[in-house]
């Protein structure tokens, strides 16, 4: 992957792993978080991080905005380890 900019706090991202299928390659409306910040970026078709707008996030089903949250959850206590 290329390097990537987080839209919300800038720093370079250099690392996309795949939830179900680790050594993939991000595609346009991938999901990342960022391991600095901790907030979502969407992937755009040129595969530029976005920031998601509101209505992304209302469509995303629960089970899945539940899973985010737990992953920022365990991810947010890990830094805080360090």
């Amino acid at each position: 992957m290329d390097n990537k900019i987080c839209p919300h706090c800038g720093i370079e991202m250099s690392q996309y792993q795949g939830l179900t299928l680790p050594d993939t390659t991000p595609s346009a409306g991938d999901i990342i978080i960022c391991a600095a910040c901790l907030n979502l970026s969407i992937y755009d078709k040129d595969l530029n991080l976005t920031k998601p707008d509101e209505s992304i996030l209302k469509e995303m089903p629960k089970e899945f905005k539940e899973d985010l949250d737990l992953i920022i959850k365990n991810l947010k206590k890990q830094n805080e380890q360090r």
